[in-house]
């Protein structure tokens, strides 16, 4: 954030100094024109930072939740060997409902 703040600082002493020694015809409206703009790329040089920074957070969650996806055991199926060994009418006995 402070590189940010201190690369703006730069850019603004640039300009004025520019505008201030140059012997140039351009009018002073432009000038100030000019330092606005730079004052207003560092705070957009920060937010730029700041999303960037949130993309690259997402990126990261969402590789870290790949990596554990893909070295992550297999479920056992939903039938196993044990349920095949059931008989077919299990249970033979109690299993009828009666309505009175």
């Amino acid at each position: 954030n402070q590189r940010f703040s201190f690369l703006g600082a730069i850019v603004v002493a640039t300009f004025s100094l520019f505008m201030l020694f140059s012997s140039s015809p351009l009018s002073q409206s432009f000038g100030a024109v000019a330092i606005i703009q730079a004052l207003m790329m560092g705070e957009n040089f920060q937010w730029l930072s700041f999303f960037l920074v949130q993309v690259e957070g997402m990126f990261a969650s969402v590789e870290r939740a790949r990596r554990f996806i893909s070295h992550s055991e297999q479920e056992p199926p939903c039938v196993q060997l044990i349920d095949i060994s059931l008989q077919v009418a299990w249970p033979p006995v109690g299993s009828e409902l009666e309505f009175r």
